[in-house]
């Protein structure tokens, strides 16, 4: 069973000022997350390690360990703080990385300005009085986007407060 260190961690980092870089991680999706080791037979987050090698106890379960300088990648004592959960995602949300409601609409907005398919013709179709083939047809889409717009999977309405609950 492999017990880390203070110097061993910092031996695996790159020094900028305070902070400590982790090299690059990711998870399998590519994605990037908080970096993790192999510590007393666990995986767990190195930060979460640093600060409990730097104060000598356990950190509790309800707690996390949090960067000061908002890097990912950064884990050095000097930037880590520990917060009850709660804490941590207000402060991710402060920081931009939790999805807000305000954020979701405006990233939906952007992607709707891209489509190749202008509301009209959305709305053409999800009105449509033939079958999900004719309407997609005249729309010039595959009959499976006609059939998520139809049934609200694909480009629900905007206005509509419960779209997207049904699916």
């Amino acid at each position: 069973m492999k017990l880390e260190t203070l110097d061993t961690i910092k031996a695996r980092c790159t020094l900028e000022g305070d902070c400590w870089l982790w090299p690059a991680s990711s998870n399998p999706h590519g994605k990037p997350e908080a970096p993790k080791v192999r510590h007393g037979g666990k995986v767990v987050k190195v930060r979460r390690v640093v600060r409990e090698l730097v104060d000598g106890r356990p950190i509790p379960g309800r707690l996390e360990a949090v960067a000061r300088c908002d890097n990912l990648r950064c884990v050095s004592p000097q930037c880590s703080i520990k917060v009850s959960t709660k804490r941590s995602r207000q402060i991710q949300i402060e920081r931009g990385h939790l999805n807000t409601p305000a954020a979701i609409a405006k990233r939906t907005a952007t992607r709707r300005a891209a489509s190749r398919f202008p509301e009209e013709v959305i709305e053409q179709v999800r009105n449509s009085p033939d079958s999900c083939a004719k309407a997609a047809a005249k729309a010039g889409m595959s009959k499976g986007h006609a059939h998520a717009v139809r049934t609200g999977q694909w480009r629900a309405r905007a206005n509509n407060p419960f779209a997207g609950l049904m699916a």
